[in-house]
């Protein structure tokens, strides 16, 4: 029993010295696998810090592109309405010079038909007077174009009828 029990003290010795090599091997591998944990969550909190100033920078970034263009499309839409505004006032004046225009232009036009109905009115009573008198002689015309030579009359000789 002797040898039994020194063999398995043997065994016993060998797994303990085993077990304590394995236990060195862990506790210098633990020291390597802590060193490159806290080199990757000091890498990842590098990179998260970078992605998540990069998110604050792109983000600020974006609220003032979106503040500029509502900015730029607020003064557009003003200027828009400066001109609309404008254009409403030209156009009323036009409006009201072109309606001025027209109240004038009626009102030239019915004094040109009552001058032109008084012109035939008048043209019909000449026409009239002309039928009237178109075989009469003018004989005082006659005797003073004898005595006046070269006057005013003797333009209006080759109006005078002959008997």
């Amino acid at each position: 029993m002797g040898d039994l029990r020194a063999a398995v003290k043997q065994e016993h010795n060998e797994r303990m010295e085993e077990c304590q090599k394995i236990s060195e091997r862990l506790s210098a591998e633990t020291g390597h696998l802590t060193k490159f944990t806290e080199e990757l969550a000091a890498t990842q909190n590098s990179r998260f810090t970078g992605l998540a100033s990069n998110l604050a920078t792109e983000t600020q970034d974006r609220i003032d592109s979106h503040n500029a263009l509502g900015s730029s499309l607020l003064n557009e839409a003003a200027r828009i309405r400066d001109e609309l505004d404008q254009l409403a006032k030209e156009l009323a004046e036009y409006k009201q010079a072109m309606d001025s225009d027209y109240s004038r232009t009626k009102t030239s036009t019915e004094d040109i038909i009552k001058d032109l109905a008084w012109i035939t009115n008048h043209l019909r009573g000449v026409g009239a007077i002309s039928d009237a008198f178109k075989d009469f002689h003018w004989a005082s015309m006659k005797h003073s174009a004898s005595t006046t030579a070269g006057s005013p009359l003797d333009s209006m000789r080759s109006f005078s009828t002959s008997p």
